[in-house]
């Protein structure tokens, strides 16, 4: 591995869990972990499967519904971001004879084209703005380019940018967001669509270092390598941002899968993916009064039913929900107002096969998640 890219991700171990956002760490099914220094994963609908870049290797690897790994693809040898948008993977590769922007189709799976970008030093992320254009980031040589994608040209968009990591579009306020890390104060840059001018949205201090994602409520996700966890600015960046998850190993570059509220980090050093439940509320405040005393359920380990016992402190709507390895909802079991008081519900899981499963609580603006196991 080369000793310039492998000084972006420090090593800590450390693990926190906040109020209302869990981390599910996933083992996965397959006898052989694929994963060799991840660092970006994307979600395909089409096919109901996460994408993961391998710096290590330069292989694409697929994991299916069920945590099952298999090669997407091993034409490449040294890839980092990757962009999943109109049914096409792109991938920005740094080795020959493919330096440039690569992209496949997520329907066969195939090579559609190779745009090479030969002067290039490191090509990081990239993201699309929705007008037909590419920006990547060059994290060697300080630049930014931008991709044609109807018309296969690149262009040389911004020089010099600092040390440009994470990148992500804003069209809201047609600009692109780009984390600068080879300076003291971290900055988040904006990036004008329209002529490539720059300013500085939030100084993050250390709360940025590589990748970017929203949310759907327009909030930004950052990952930090240098403390292992990622954070949550508000909609009008107002530092300090919210810690989200914490106990990454080289937080990659992140990505939040809307359909189902997950935030997926690659950890470039324990090769795996950490899939992370944002729960996404209407308030920033993670001190959410507790609407309720206990949470359990018996038996677990269980082979065919589990009860789930809660108890209620005050009135309000309350919903528990099953939800599989992948972070997917099973099964609703619960979906009411419930008064004050102690209630019981029972999961029956004949149909499902054996395994871990998470069920969640939530109870007006709080939520809880517990493990359980299936052992049939």
């Amino acid at each position: 591995m080369n000793k310039s890219y492998r000084s972006k991700f420090p090593s800590f171990k450390t693990f926190i869990v906040l109020l209302a956002i869990v981390a599910i760490n996933v083992p996965f099914a397959s006898a052989q972990n694929l994963l060799n220094n991840p660092e970006s994963v994307v979600y395909d609908s089409l096919q109901d499967r996460y994408l993961v870049s391998n710096w290590g290797d330069g292989s694409i690897v697929a994991i299916a519904s069920d945590g099952t790994q298999s090669y997407f693809d091993t034409t490449l040898t040294r890839i980092a971001g990757i962009l999943n948008k109109r049914d096409t993977l792109f991938v920005a590769s740094n080795d020959t004879p493919y330096v440039g922007l690569v992209a496949y189709s997520l329907q066969t799976d195939d090579m559609l084209f190779f745009l090479p970008i030969p002067s290039a030093g490191l090509l990081n992320d990239l993201d699309y703005d929705n007008q037909g254009y590419i920006y990547i980031s060059d994290y060697w040589d300080n630049k930014l380019w931008r991709v044609d994608v109807n018309a296969l040209s690149c262009t040389l968009f911004v020089d010099p940018l600092q040390a440009p990591n994470g990148v992500i579009c804003d069209t809201l306020h047609n600009r692109l967001l780009v984390i600068s890390v080879n300076t003291s104060t971290r900055p988040i840059m904006a990036v004008d669509f329209t002529d490539g001018s720059t300013s500085v949205v939030v100084n993050t201090y250390g709360y940025a270092g590589d990748g970017l994602a929203w949310d759907d409520q327009g909030r930004l996700y950052t990952s930090e390598w240098s403390t292992n966890s990622c954070h949550r600015y508000d909609t009008s960046f107002t530092p300090p941002p919210q810690t989200v998850s914490s106990g990454h190993d080289g937080p990659a570059d992140i990505y939040i899968n809307r359909r189902d509220n997950i935030l997926c980090v690659p950890n470039f050093y324990r090769n795996n993916v950490d899939f992370v439940d944002i729960y996404p509320t209407s308030t920033d405040d993670i001190s959410v009064p507790n609407r309720y005393n206990s949470l359990s359920n018996y038996p677990n380990p269980f082979n065919a039913g589990t009860t789930i016992k809660y108890s209620l402190e005050s009135e309000g709507p309350v919903s528990i929900q099953v939800f599989d390895l992948m972070g997917r909802r099973i099964e609703t079991l619960v979906n009411t107002m419930q008064n004050a008081g102690e209630y019981s519900v029972t999961w029956d899981a004949d149909g499902y096969s054996s395994g871990t499963y998470f069920y969640r609580i939530k109870a007006g603006e709080f939520s809880d998640t517990r493990k359980m196991t299936l052992v049939k």
